[in-house]
């Protein structure tokens, strides 16, 4: 009788015991919720990339639908979107390998008359190589010409406060809409210092002939301070 209360005994705390170290192995830790957090973000982050990469490959797929049916189509010059085309064509013609990223009209010049921007990436040099082909409308000629915007690279558009501005590497400028012109009113260059990572950006203002400078890391893109741009700081 001793014997069998012993073995119940064993059997009860064994099985008590399993469930015991069932139900703590239920319970999981704070460092493994944090792993399984860190991976749920990890998929989460991962899906949302691979979303944004189909979007844009949609995106492009029919962008690049649309400009090979340009580039095979027969284009009446007659028509404003005709002529718009023609300026497609002829920049793939100009520019290969580049492909335009973005075709788009805005009034550039503040005459009611919407100018066309085509946009597109750089291929050659290093760095943020956004640029744009910049074709105002001649509402006399009934057609567009290009402009001297096409050469602000990385360009940030502030048409309310009739400001553009654009940079490259070291390089930047501000131009202001002053009586029915874009007028340069700010340069910016960035020059070696004898610190490290750094470099002097000179700023000369050439309608005053006023001059500055700021010593800083070198950056990519000019501190919001030294030159205003959409594209933060690097």
């Amino acid at each position: 009788m001793k014997t069998i209360c012993i073995i119940t005994f064993a059997v009860l705390a064994t099985t008590c015991a399993q469930k015991e170290n069932k139900r703590i192995s239920e319970i999981e830790s704070p460092f493994k919720l944090e792993i399984r957090d860190k991976q749920n973000g990890l998929r989460h982050q991962q899906n949302a990339k691979l979303k944004l990469a189909e979007i844009a490959q949609e995106k492009y797929t029919k962008r690049m639908a649309r400009y090979n049916n340009i580039l095979q189509s027969e284009i009446n010059n007659a028509t404003l979107q005709g002529k718009r085309d023609q300026l497609i064509r002829d920049f793939f013609t100009n520019n290969s390998p580049s492909a335009p990223d973005f075709g788009t009209l805005i009034d550039l010049n503040y005459d009611n008359y919407l100018d066309f921007i085509i946009g597109y990436y750089g291929q050659a040099g290093s760095g943020i190589k956004n640029r744009i082909e910049v074709h105002l409308f001649d509402p006399q000629k009934n057609n567009y010409k290009q402009n001297q915007l096409s050469s602000i690279p990385n360009p940030s558009f502030y048409l309310e406060d009739k400001i553009i501005t654009g940079f490259y590497l070291g390089e930047g400028k501000k131009v202001e809409w002053i009586q029915h012109k874009w007028v340069t009113t700010k340069t910016t260059s960035a020059t070696y210092a004898p610190y490290p990572d750094s470099a002097y950006s000179y700023i000369n203002y050439p309608l005053t002939g006023k001059t500055d400078s700021v010593l800083d890391l070198y950056r990519g893109v000019p501190r919001q301070d030294i030159l205003r741009n959409d594209y933060g700081e690097l």
